[in-house]
């Protein structure tokens, strides 16, 4: 049986995931503006005109961000497909004026034969209006690219500024992505 203080180490890692988690259904009650007397309606926020983003609902599409908050432990629901990330661990080392962010990763990202661990160092551009959406570009132990992510958007907590989401596309083969985007939502 597991320790009082495991237990509580439990309870507190649970009660954050949850936190983080966005809730269903809250565009669906009457007197949200998505609701009219024939049901729920689509969104009216604009998409980029190559490919709607329905995972990405919710999330603040075609604004400029930046990594500011970046830093924490990020989850992705679902089990995911080859090239995305299932976990990842972030830590912001080096954040400068371009803006360009730097900092060591670990984490689980999906593969055909299974899950497999990585760690090392990423590096990113935040989205601006010269050059669209940002990217995160993460490496495995050498100077050669593992895994690239163009982030469409991302949802900041409005007084912590810390980023609660990211909606990623894995760009690593080609662009536009033949994929589509996912979410990675902060459980720490």
């Amino acid at each position: 049986m597991p320790r009082p203080s495991q237990l509580l180490r439990y309870l507190t890692l649970a009660i954050a995931g949850a936190a983080a988690m966005p809730a269903f259904g809250v565009d669906t009650a009457p007197g949200h503006p998505g609701w009219s007397a024939r049901g729920p309606q689509p969104s009216q926020a604009t998409t980029a005109d190559w490919s709607p983003l329905p995972e990405c609902a919710g999330f603040p599409l075609g604004e400029t961000y930046d990594y500011q908050g970046l830093s924490g432990t990020y989850m992705a629901r679902g089990a995911g497909v080859p090239g995305e990330a299932l976990q990842l661990t972030l830590l912001v080392t080096r954040m400068d004026q371009v803006p360009r962010v730097e900092g060591q990763y670990g984490g689980w990202f999906s593969t055909a034969s299974g899950p497999v661990w990585r760690i090392g160092p990423f590096s990113g551009i935040s989205s601006n209006p010269a050059s669209g959406n940002g990217f995160l570009l993460f490496y495995a132990g050498s100077d050669k690219p593992e895994r690239l992510y163009i982030v469409a958007s991302v949802i900041k907590h409005p007084t912590t500024k810390q980023i609660s989401a990211l909606c990623l596309y894995d760009s690593s083969d080609w662009w536009p992505p033949d994929s589509r985007p996912f979410t990675m939502w902060r459980v720490m």
